[in-house]
């Protein structure tokens, strides 16, 4: 067996030799075999060296993702990459550096694309389920080693894909919504899951509503909360799935939302919406709009 080669352009080459992980159409000079879709490639510069191996969509304006530096193929066979080996290491990886975060947490993004070396893979943890994402055609076609990966190393009760956006259809692919394991979830399964942060507890409905998120690595630090009281310079705002602010809370934080780091200290507003209390008063027993 042998991948087909692709001959990128100087300055796209010297991109990906400082560790840029994409190659767009237009940067390629030649394919010495048109691949397939999601297909593993050999990456080379104008001068023939390898810089690595991407997987290709020749169909969309993103051609190249880089999946694979060129040690990869030392450690491989007939100088080819062992895929499960690296994908296995690329995701041992991005879970040995979570744990050594200590995260007061058991919610938390394990993998997140490029940042991981994984781009279009997106893996968050809710409690004992995870919930996948794979957004490009090279994900989906190495859908069955990840998932091989998250049961045998993680044992997780439940993992659930949600697979949606304009970024996939971009790739030719529909979106998806199902369980990949157990593919028959129990009842219980189907339930609102609950989380811990530090002292307090949420509940997040992993597939249903709007697409599962909580909190960012990088925003915890800068907040400090407990039963009782909110205190912090960050506010940060999520949904979870379908109740949305009063007008009040709404017009108390600026800017795109609900997204984005809030500056601005949180206004108490009296209700929120179907009679739930407004989270200025931190009553979060079972909360569907949180604050941070």
């Amino acid at each position: 067996m042998s991948l087909s080669k692709v001959s990128i352009q100087g300055r796209a080459a010297q991109s990906v030799r400082q560790g840029y992980p994409w190659v767009f159409s237009n940067q390629i000079q030649s394919w010495d075999l048109r691949p397939q879709t999601g297909e593993l490639v050999e990456v080379l510069d104008p001068k023939a060296h390898t810089l690595g191996f991407a997987y290709a969509n020749p169909h969309t304006t993103l051609a190249l993702r880089m999946l694979y530096s060129p040690a990869a193929a030392q450690r491989g066979t007939n100088g080819l990459p062992d895929e499960r080996v690296e994908l296995f290491r690329k995701l041992d990886r991005a879970w040995s550096r979570r744990q050594t975060l200590a995260l007061p947490t058991n919610a938390y993004r394990l993998v997140w694309s490029e940042a991981d070396g994984l781009p279009g893979l997106v893996c968050d943890r809710f409690g004992d389920r995870w919930v996948v994402q794979c957004l490009t055609a090279g994900m989906e076609a190495r859908k069955p080693l990840i998932l091989e990966w998250l049961v045998s190393h993680l044992k997780p009760r439940g993992i659930f894909e949600r697979s949606e956006g304009i970024g996939r259809s971009r790739e030719g692919l529909l979106p998806v919504r199902q369980w990949l394991y157990p593919q028959h979830p129990e009842p219980e399964l189907l339930e609102p899951v609950a989380i811990q942060e530090g002292a307090l507890r949420f509940w997040v409905d992993v597939g249903g509503g709007r697409k599962p998120v909580f909190i960012w690595i990088s925003a915890r630090p800068a907040v400090t909360c407990r039963p009782g009281s909110f205190r912090g310079r960050f506010w940060i705002v999520f949904l979870i799935p379908e109740v949305s602010p009063c007008r009040p809370c709404w017009r108390a934080l600026p800017g795109p939302w609900p997204w984005t780091a809030r500056r601005t200290p949180w206004k108490p507003c009296g209700a929120m919406p179907n009679s739930m209390a407004c989270p200025a008063e931190c009553k979060l027993s079972a909360p569907k709009f949180l604050i941070f």
